[in-house]
């Protein structure tokens, strides 16, 4: 066997000593870190883990951190060693793989942890080349939502069909095709993308097939269409529910035929062009409206990829932001950053309506003007003002109408006092001194609201 990291819960990081000492006849190389260590720490891809408890080390607190880093390392294989054979089993450790009372037969210890660890280590190599695979077209994730994604996206490159991409602005459309194009048998050829909302309607037909000279007015000599340029390679239509129903008619005869007319020639001419388009379009509502055509749409959605909005994967904030970080220090020169546990804890509470698109704008922002090797995020006092404000719209309230004015209020105020204090201990990392002293109310004030609304300062705490 190869490696693993043995990770000490215990009061001292000496007292899991001889477990180290009992698997060493197991494993080529063992590695014990701390409690700490692992929480901040922790190898994304690291072949296991073995976590060693004692009947102290468990308590509320340690279950909510510990349960979000393994959210976050969720490919690396976790087993819990107790050290009580009457212990009862935290729900939290349900997320482990195995667990294993100790003192147990050595024999019986090296057979459970072979069997993780060697399917761990198979998984998380076929993981990692996959993972590696796509970093060079920036799509980055290790969420199950998004490796999904990624071996679809491996799975349908091998096939000429038309493929689909859906997916709400900024969650990387055009990267997905690119990454389709490169891993095809047309990877030899040219990517040409197109974004269909810049044409104006009259000159679809010219950029997409071409023109010969005197064709209209201003053509002055002969043009090569899109579809010649990207001859023997791949066509991006992104943005292709903004056709009009002219160019969409056009675009149609052309999937259906795979012949094209250059504009002012009878030539037809012979395509050799795969179609990868993109939208963010409900495409059942346009098609019930007659905005866009349902023939057309059947015949682009042969294959189809439907790519998660960031919102979906907060799991792959990290992993997005380091990548990003380290590409932002190389193209401006800069110094790498690092992500403050507030700062990364801040990146994940967002929505990001823009996407992915939106996180790499805000991570480049933070760090061409923040003058400190840490980034923190803190945003200024007027924005969270009026983040905090905007909480209390009561027209936010389903049915606000429907109740008294009076209620109506009660439940605004409370919903604000919630975010509110929520946002504070954030910023604070749960330190109610602080708190206290940035929002102008006494200690026992914030208790009370703490107390009321069944907020846990700990949950914000950074150990």
């Amino acid at each position: 066997m190869n490696t693993i990291t043995l990770v000490s819960h215990e009061n001292s990081i000496q007292d899991s000593i001889d477990i180290k000492d009992a698997l060493a006849p197991i494993f080529s190389k063992i590695s014990l870190i701390s409690q700490q260590d692992f929480l901040n720490k922790g190898d994304a891809l690291n072949a296991a883990y073995l976590h060693i408890f004692n009947r102290f080390s468990f308590n509320n607190h340690l279950s909510t951190r510990l349960r979000a880093k393994l959210d976050d390392i969720n490919y690396a294989h976790n087993v819990a060693l107790i050290r009580s054979q009457d212990c009862a089993i935290p729900d939290f450790l349900r997320t482990f793989g195995d667990t294993i009372f100790w003192p147990c037969d050595r024999q019986e210890l090296r057979y459970r942890l072979e069997g993780v660890t060697t399917e761990q280590d198979t998984k998380n190599n076929s993981l990692l080349k996959l993972l590696n695979e796509f970093k060079s077209f920036q799509l980055i994730g290790q969420s199950d939502v998004f490796v999904q994604v990624l071996k679809l996206i491996k799975q349908i490159a091998v096939f000429d069909a038309p493929v689909m991409l859906q997916g709400e602005t900024g969650t990387g459309k055009e990267n997905a095709a690119r990454a389709i194009h490169h891993l095809s048998r047309r990877a030899g050829n040219g990517f040409v993308p197109i974004n269909c909302a810049t044409l104006p309607d009259e000159l679809f037909e010219s950029e997409l097939f071409g023109h010969v000279k005197g064709a209209f007015t201003d053509a002055r000599h002969n043009q090569e269409g899109l579809v010649e340029i990207a001859r023997g390679g791949t066509l991006f239509l992104d943005e292709v529910d903004s056709l009009s129903q002219k160019a969409q008619a056009a675009l149609l005869r052309f999937l259906q035929t795979q012949e094209y007319r250059q504009l002012g020639s009878n030539k037809f001419c012979k395509a050799d062009v795969r179609i990868i388009a993109a939208s963010n379009a409900n495409f059942t509502e346009a098609m019930v409206q007659q905005n866009f055509r349902s023939d057309l749409f059947f015949r682009l959605n042969v294959l189809n990829i439907s790519i998660p909005p960031l919102r979906e994967r907060l799991e792959d904030i990290p992993c997005i932001a380091r990548s990003l970080i380290g590409k932002f220090a190389r193209e401006y020169n800069r110094p790498v950053k690092q992500l403050s546990p507030q700062a990364l804890r801040w990146l994940q509470s967002q929505t990001w309506p823009g996407n992915v698109r939106e996180l790499e704008n805000t991570l480049l922002r933070e760090m061409l003007l923040s003058n400190t090797p840490i980034m923190e995020f803190r945003k200024p006092q007027e924005q969270l003002a009026q983040e905090h404000l905007a909480v209390a719209d009561p027209t936010r309230f389903t049915g606000v109408e429907e109740i008294g004015f009076q209620e109506a209020k009660q439940i605004a105020v409370e919903t604000f006092e919630k975010h509110y204090l929520e946002a504070l201990l954030t910023k604070t990392d749960g330190n109610i001194s602080e708190a206290s002293r940035l929002c102008g109310k006494e200690r026992r004030a914030i208790g009370k609201m703490l107390k009321k609304h069944n907020i846990d300062r700990r949950a914000f705490a950074i150990e």
